[in-house]
C-alpha cells in the first residue's frame, strides 16, 4: 500500500489506494490537459492532440501501465469505489478520460465519468458525452449522446503530441467494443474537417471496425450540402488505406448516343495483391454493357486484364466489345517477359465509349508477345507481334506484316581501357502477310570503334560490315530470288571540338561554347532492287541527331550507299555559377560527295545538299522555356517540318504552354494551346485547344473548372472534338468526388 498526501488551496485530501496494475498516482491539475495544434495547409487534416509516454513506459503492456489519477477532490471507504470529482482525470498509457466526476471501482478495473467527458484512446480517439461508463486495460465501454473524432491510424504527423483526423460524427450511443470496433447508434459520419458538414452520412447503426479498416452502416444516407443524394440499406466504406469489397456509388448520366445511363460498380477485393472491379451499365439506347478490370501484382509478375462487353448494341446494330491484357513477369535475375494484348470489336468503339484524345484516332492495336534475356556480355530477346487493323478502310495490301517470331541479339563486351570496341547485333525476323511479299529476314552486323576523348574533343572512327539474307520469300514478282543477300561494308569517322569562352549578360557571369562537329559516312554501292520491303523507311529527320546515323534508312532492307559528310554547329550559354544551360543553338547539314542510287523506287537521288536543320531551346526564366526545330530544304526554297514550343511554369500545378506543329508531307499544320492555371486556394482551371490550320478545322475545344473543399471536389469540363468521321462530338461531363466514401460521375 502506499500514501499520498495531496494539498490544492485549503483543501487536505489523503488517498489510501493500491492496484494489482501498479501504483495509482494522485494529483492535483489546473488548465487544459490537451493543447492541439491548429494545422495552416490547406487540404491539412485537423489534429487530435496525444498523449506522450515518459520513457520507462514507452514499451511496457496495457497490463503493466500504471493508472494515474488528477482531481481536486477524492473520496474513498473502505468497500466502495474512489470517488474523484473537480477536474478529474484518469490517464492509463496514452488513454485518458477527464470529467467533472469519475468513479473508479478497482474490482472492476472500471472508471464511470460524468459531466464533460472526454475520453481519449490509445490510438488518439476522441469521445465527448455526458457520462461513459469504461474499462480502461480492454477498452470496453458505453457512452451516453456523444461527439466522437477517429484518428487516422495509417498516418503520421511527425509529431508525436498529434495524431491526425480521419472522420468526426455524433451518436446517440456509442458502444466500445475493444479498442478495435467502435459500434455508433443514430449516428452521422462525415471526413470534412470541423466547421464543415457539406458531407455527412447518417445511419440507424455505424459499426467502425478498425482491425478490417472497414465501417458497415445500416439504413444509411449520404448528404451533399443537407441535399439527400444516395441511400443504401446497408452499405460499407473504407476507413482505412485498406482495400476492401463491396459496392461503390453508382455511375449515371447521359451520353449523345448513348442515352441514359446508370451503372453500380462492384470492386472485389480478392486477396492483398488481387482485385477486380465490375461496373454493370445500363444504357436506354443500346443496351446492357458490362465493364470489367482485373488486377494482380506479386513479387515476380504484374498485370492488368480489362475488357468489355455489349451484346447485341441496339444503336449500333451489332454486339460490340473491347479486351486489353498487359503482363509482366521476372523470370529470374536475367530472364523477363511482357505480354501487350489489345482487341476492340469495331472501328467505332473508342469513339463512342472511349472520351479521351488520342484513343479513337488509333488504325492499329498491338498483341504482342516478348521474352528478353539480359546477360553480362549480351543481351538477347525473343518476340512475337501482329497487329489488330481497327480501321476497315485500310486495304489488307497496306495493313503491316505480322513477326511471328523476332530474334535480336546484341553484345556488351566491355572495352578495354585504350583500346577498341567490339560490338555485334544480330536479328532474325519471320514476316507473314496474307497478300505482300513475306519470309524470313537475318541481319548481321558485326563492328569495331576506336573512341577517342579529350576534354578538347573527341574522335570516333568505325568500321561495321551489315550482311542480310532473306529466305523462303513467298508472294513474289515472277523470276525474282526467293533467296537474296546483300553484304555492305560501312565505315564512319565522327569527331569534335569544345571551345568556351567567359561573358556576361546583365552583370552574370556566363560561359558560352562553340562545339563545331563533323561526320564522315562511306558505304560501298550495292544494288538492292530485288530485296523485299517489310519494315524499312526513309528517316524522316525529326530531330538533329538524324543526322548523324550511319544508314540514312530505319530498318534492315536498305542500306544506304553513302559517301557524304554532315558539317554541324552547336553553341550553348550556360550559367558561370551553377552550369545550368540557358540556351542552345545546332545548325547543320549533310554534303553528298556522290548520287545515292539505293531508293525504294530506283530513282536515284542527285541533290549534294540535304536540307538544313536547325535546333534550339532556351530556358529564358526558372520558369519559362521555349524550344523550336526547322527543317528547311533549300533546293525548293520551303519549310519540310517546323516545330515550336512555349511553356510557362512558375510552380507545379499551374502551367501554360503554346505549340506549333508542322509537317508538310503528310500536311500537318496544327496549334496546340494548353493551361492549367489555380485560380484561388481551392479553384482550377484547365483547358486545350488543337486547331488544324490545313483543314481550317478546331480538333479538340475542352475548358474545366474545378473545386476543391478537401473532403469533397468537384469538376465541371465541356468538350467538343472531331471523331473519326471528322463529325463533332461534345460532351459536359460533371464529377463530384466524396472523399473517403465514393466518386459520383455524369456526363452529357
Amino acid at each position: 500500500m502506499q500514501f499520498h498526501k495531496i494539498k490544492k488551496l485549503d483543501i487536505t485530501i489523503k488517498g489510501l489506494l493500491y492496484s494489482r496494475h501498479g501504483a495509482i498516482v494522485l494529483a492535483l491539475c489546473g488548465g487544459s490537459v490537451f493543447q492541439p495544434t491548429l494545422a495552416a495547409e490547406i487540404c491539412a487534416p485537423d489534429l487530435l492532440p496525444m498523449r506522450v509516454l515518459p520513457p520507462d513506459q514507452a514499451d511496457l503492456p496495457m497490463s503493466k501501465l500504471p493508472i494515474e489519477l488528477e482531481a481536486d477532490q477524492i473520496e474513498k471507504t473502505k468497500q466502495g469505489p474512489v470517488i474523484f470529482t473537480g477536474r478529474a482525470v484518469a490517464n492509463q498509457g496514452l488513454q485518458s478520460i477527464s470529467a467533472d466526476k469519475l468513479t473508479y471501482t478497482e474490482s472492476k478495473d472500471e472508471v464511470e465519468a460524468e459531466g464533460n467527458v472526454e475520453l481519449r484512446t490509445a490510438d488518439g480517439d476522441a469521445i465527448s458525452t455526458s457520462f461513459i461508463r469504461y474499462k480502461l486495460e480492454a477498452g470496453v465501454g458505453e457512452t451516453q449522446r456523444a461527439d466522437y473524432h477517429i484518428a487516422d491510424r495509417s498516418r503520421n504527423t511527425g509529431d508525436p503530441k498529434t495524431v491526425a483526423m480521419l472522420a468526426r460524427g455524433s451518436a446517440e450511443k456509442i458502444e466500445l467494443a475493444g479498442f478495435e470496433l467502435f459500434k455508433l447508434s443514430n449516428a452521422t459520419y462525415t471526413t470534412c474537417v470541423k466547421g464543415q458538414d457539406d458531407v455527412i452520412l447518417s445511419a440507424g447503426k455505424v459499426d467502425l471496425d478498425f482491425a478490417t479498416g472497414e465501417g458497415h452502416a445500416k439504413n444509411m444516407t449520404v448528404r451533399f450540402k443537407g441535399v439527400p443524394i444516395f441511400y443504401a440499406p446497408s452499405m460499407s466504406f473504407p476507413i482505412s488505406d485498406k482495400r476492401k469489397s463491396g459496392f461503390l456509388f453508382p455511375v449515371f448520366g447521359s451520353v449523345a448516343d448513348s442515352g441514359f445511363v446508370f451503372g453500380v460498380p462492384y470492386y472485389w477485393n480478392i486477396a492483398p495483391n488481387m482485385d477486380a472491379t465490375i461496373t454493370p451499365l445500363i444504357m436506354a439506347n443500346r443496351g446492357l454493357k458490362m465493364d470489367g478490370e482485373f488486377r494482380y501484382l506479386q513479387e515476380d509478375y504484374s498485370g492488368i486484364v480489362s475488357g468489355s462487353y455489349l451484346p447485341n448494341d441496339s444503336e449500333f446494330g451489332a454486339d460490340r466489345g473491347a479486351f486489353n491484357l498487359k503482363h509482366k513477369q521476372q523470370i529470374s535475375s536475367r530472364w523477363s517477359g511482357d505480354v501487350d494484348y489489345q482487341w476492340v470489336s469495331d472501328e467505332q468503339y473508342f469513339d463512342d465509349f472511349v472520351n479521351r484524345i488520342g484513343f479513337y484516332a488509333q488504325t492499329h492495336l498491338p498483341q504482342q508477345a516478348k521474352l528478353d534475356y539480359k546477360g553480362k556480355l549480351w543481351d538477347f530477346s525473343a518476340s512475337v507481334l501482329q497487329y489488330q487493323t481497327v480501321d476497315d478502310s485500310i486495304s489488307a495490301a497496306n495493313r503491316p506484316h505480322k513477326r511471328l517470331p523476332r530474334l535480336t541479339l546484341k553484345t556488351k563486351i566491355p572495352r578495354k581501357r585504350g583500346g577498341p570496341k567490339f560490338d555485334f547485333y544480330g536479328e532474325m525476323v519471320n514476316f507473314s502477310h496474307d497478300t505482300r511479299v513475306s519470309g524470313t529476314r537475318l541481319d548481321l552486323t558485326p563492328s569495331v570503334s576506336y573512341p577517342m576523348d579529350t576534354v578538347y574533343g573527341f574522335l570516333k572512327p568505325k568500321v561495321a560490315v551489315r550482311h542480310t539474307s532473306y529466305y523462303g520469300l513467298e508472294n513474289i514478282a515472277a523470276g525474282s530470288s526467293s533467296n537474296p543477300s546483300r553484304t555492305v561494308g560501312v565505315l564512319s569517322v565522327e569527331g569534335g571540338l569544345f571551345f568556351e569562352r567567359d561573358t556576361s549578360y546583365r552583370g552574370d557571369a556566363m560561359v558560352q561554347t562553340l562545339e563545331p562537329r563533323i561526320f564522315y559516312v562511306y558505304a560501298n554501292r550495292n544494288d538492292q532492287g530485288d530485296l523485299p520491303v517489310f519494315d524499312t523507311s526513309a528517316v524522316a529527320f525529326n530531330n538533329f541527331s538524324d543526322f548523324f546515323r550511319d544508314n540514312q534508312f530505319v530498318g534492315a532492307d536498305r542500306v544506304e550507299d553513302a559517301n557524304r559528310v554532315t558539317l554541324a554547329l552547336t553553341s550553348r550559354l550556360l550559367d558561370g555559377a551553377k552550369g545550368r544551360e540557358l540556351m542552345q543553338v545546332s545548325v547543320g547539314q549533310i554534303f553528298y560527295l556522290d548520287d545515292r542510287e539505293v531508293t525504294f523506287n530506283g530513282t536515284p537521288q542527285t541533290r549534294s545538299t540535304s536540307d538544313i536543320l536547325l535546333d534550339a531551346s532556351a530556358n529564358l526564366t526558372p520558369t519559362l522555356r521555349t524550344a523550336g526545330f526547322l527543317q528547311w530544304n533549300p533546293s525548293d526554297n520551303q519549310t519540310e517540318q517546323a516545330k515550336f514550343t512555349v511553356n510557362y511554369s512558375p510552380r507545379t500545378d499551374a502551367k501554360v504552354y503554346a505549340s506549333y506543329r508542322y509537317t508538310r508531307r503528310s500536311r500537318t499544320d496544327q496549334a496546340d494551346l494548353g493551361f492549367n492555371w489555380p485560380l484561388a486556394s481551392r479553384w482550377d482551371l484547365r483547358g486545350r485547344y488543337i486547331y488544324s490550320l490545313t483543314n481550317k478545322q478546331s480538333l479538340l475545344a475542352s475548358a474545366s473548372v474545378g473545386y476543391n473543399a478537401c473532403c469533397w471536389s468537384a469538376h465541371v469540363l465541356v468538350q467538343r472534338r472531331v471523331d473519326t468521321t471528322t463529325d463533332y462530338r461534345n460532351a459536359v461531363i460533371f464529377q463530384l468526388r466524396l472523399t473517403g466514401l465514393a466518386k459520383i460521375s455524369t456526363g452529357f
